[in-house]
């Protein structure tokens, strides 16, 4: 009979906690919709726009979470950022109009990038394409389609050297090297 009470003493704590988190929670979302609807009155009444220089966004502990602006190089970046602070996604325009996409693992390390280059961009114009790095970073795979409009797949050894290279061009045709 004791073990009974017990149990259910045990069980009503482990409730009342949970009741006290998700009102906590409760209280964030309705605190975060207040300021949503404070920001769109504040709009309606100044004009078109909200103008800040950056937006980030933190949990319940105050870790960062997400943020939007410019980054130390100074290309507009929005990025996400697991519950240990680590980076894990960013997107992002560079100043010379490339538009990325970058993946982190948990540690940290960029495992996936994914761009698209202005026409005019210097060294890769016209380029859009994926390079898929192992865990220090080194470029092992590279799938693009290159300024003559050929589908492009490189697979390089661990120095990053090319090993495999296969072309296909715009009439079909396919070529490839390998070392």
């Amino acid at each position: 009979m004791d073990s009974t009470i017990v149990g259910l003493e045990e069980r009503l704590a482990r409730l009342e906690g949970e009741n006290q988190r998700l009102r906590r929670q409760g209280r964030w979302v309705l605190v975060l919709v207040a300021v949503l609807c404070g920001a769109v009155l504040l709009v309606a009444r100044e004009g078109d726009e909200l103008v800040a220089q950056g937006l980030s966004v933190r949990d319940e502990a105050g870790r960062l979470r997400a943020r939007i602006g410019l980054d130390a190089e100074g290309q507009l970046a929005q990025s996400f950022f697991d519950s240990a602070g680590v980076e894990r996604i960013r997107l992002g325009i560079a100043a010379d109009g490339t538009a990325r996409q970058r993946l982190f693992d948990q540690e940290g390390w960029v495992r996936v990038s994914s761009s698209t280059y202005p026409e005019d961009h210097p060294k890769a114009p016209g380029v859009a394409g994926s390079v898929y790095y192992d865990k220090s970073e080194t470029k092992r795979i590279r799938l693009a389609t290159d300024a003559k409009g050929q589908a492009v797949q490189q697979f390089k050894d661990g120095q990053g050297e090319n090993r495999l290279v296969t072309k296909v061009d715009t009439a079909g045709a396919i070529s490839g090297e390998l070392k």
